[in-house]
């Protein structure tokens, strides 16, 4: 709970606020009660700069974009901003049976993945169409300009990436994000009622078709299309709660027997 926003604010209150345990010891250079102003050790305070701190990190969607290239280049960004990328590669083989993976783009996190799916054969030179979907996520820096899209193993014919990505701004310069309830299932009622802090939820649809539904939301909901002997289509979208007490969200897809999905939630300390 944030401290009072005007009259008495004392030590205590502002130590319980940054975690510690009420009545304990603490000064008000204590680096987690600065923390709740960001001020750096030794720098001249008053009380009157707590009015209205709070140690939770808010969050504010920022921007979102699109990609059907290898080479991603990300939306207008800050350094510390939260980066969500849902990542669709698709090639053909004529092996039903070839190993086809979609990488994490190096020094991002998997949130969530779903490999593989298979269409066809198609009368053309008895090819099949593979389709890879995985949802990644980072912290940027002031250099992560752009990412590069691979996969590993076979088919590589026609290999194309359509990618979305989807920016978020925390109130620090240095979240923690730490994954939860990550599933694979056309449905999931994503359980953002277990966090204590802003949470930002994720969802992603490959394959055949790719619409799906939010309970309440998104935020974003971008969609992409790629064609070799048929048309694959990827979306991937998400939505914010930027609060101690989130909620529940569901979310659900069409459900088809070559489609990929993905969900989960990032909790942003």
């Amino acid at each position: 709970m944030p401290l009072p926003s005007s009259g008495q604010i004392d030590l205590n209150a502002m130590h319980v606020e940054a975690g510690g345990t009420t009545g304990t010891e603490a000064t008000i250079n204590d680096s987690d009660i600065r923390g709740l102003i960001s001020k750096a050790d030794g720098a001249q305070m008053a009380f009157n700069e707590w009015y209205g701190a709070s140690a939770l990190v808010t969050i504010t969607a920022q921007i979102s974009g699109t990609s059907t290239s290898t080479t991603v280049t990300l939306p207008t960004f800050s350094a510390g901003d939260i980066a969500i990328a849902t990542i669709q590669a698709v090639a053909e083989d004529s092996s039903n049976t070839a190993s086809f993976t979609v990488n994490t783009p190096s020094g991002w996190t998997q949130a969530a993945a779903s490999q593989r799916s298979v269409v066809g054969p198609y009368t053309k030179g008895t090819l099949f169409v593979h389709t890879g979907l995985k949802v990644c996520y980072k912290v940027l820096t002031a250099g992560d300009t752009t990412f590069t899209n691979s996969t590993t193993g076979t088919p590589t014919a026609g290999l194309g990436f359509r990618t979305t990505v989807q920016i978020y701004r925390p109130s620090t310069s240095s979240p923690t994000v730490t994954l939860n309830d990550v599933s694979t299932a056309s449905s999931n009622t994503i359980n953002a009622s277990a966090a204590s802090s802003s949470v930002i939820m994720f969802a992603a649809t490959a394959g055949s078709s790719s619409t799906h539904t939010w309970g309440s939301g998104p935020t974003y909901n971008t969609e992409l299309s790629q064609t070799l002997r048929v048309a694959r289509y990827v979306r991937g979208s998400s939505h914010f709660q930027s609060t101690a007490t989130p909620s529940d969200v569901s979310w659900s897809s069409t459900t088809s027997s070559d489609n990929r999905y993905v969900s989960g939630y990032l909790e942003v300390t």
